[in-house]
């Protein structure tokens, strides 16, 4: 766990702004409900991060998989 969150680190430093990063409403959810130490602080960053639509589709998708 240790190391998956060393290279999620690391890959934020050396190649998030390679891409154009976009979150959506049901990400942030997830975000706001969790128990992490640093909740405040991902939620906070995530705030600038452009917000992306979610498909009826995908929300059906996601539906049926946590079922």
């Amino acid at each position: 766990m240790i190391a998956r969150r060393n290279w999620t680190r690391e890959w934020w430093k050396r190649d998030a702004q390679k891409y154009e990063l976009v979150t959506s409403e049901p990400v942030l959810e997830e975000l706001k409900e969790g128990k992490h130490p640093n909740r405040k602080l991902v939620t906070t960053f995530l705030k600038n991060v452009p917000l992306v639509s979610v498909e009826p589709e995908i929300s059906d998708i996601v539906k049926t998989s946590t079922k």
